[in-house]
């Protein structure tokens, strides 16, 4: 049996389906521990999103304190989603 799997560019999260023999020439038999495949199904196309900075580069003064950075989610927009982050140093010390 081939099953084709069409790439419909929608985002989707991860699914799951069962195949089944339902019957047979007669005469023959179907297992009856072996007649259900379970055939599961990626998650495709971004579900959750792509995520990136806004701007890749920003200047702020010392003085300003803060800086705002803006993170874009594309794409894919199901559920609700965290991403994490982390700072390091260049020329400025990281984590003050």
């Amino acid at each position: 049996i081939t099953l084709k799997v069409l790439d419909d560019e929608v985002p989707e999260e991860r699914s799951e389906y069962q195949l089944s023999l339902t019957s047979a020439t007669p005469g023959l038999e179907i297992s009856p521990t072996a007649r259900h495949a379970r055939i599961t199904m990626a998650a495709s196309d971004q579900p959750y999103g792509l995520f990136s900075f806004t701007q890749l580069q920003l200047r702020v003064k010392e003085e300003e304190g803060t800086v705002n950075v803006t993170v874009n989610r594309s794409f894919g927009s199901l559920g609700r989603v965290w991403v994490t982050y982390e700072t390091s140093g260049d020329t400025a010390v990281s984590g003050t």
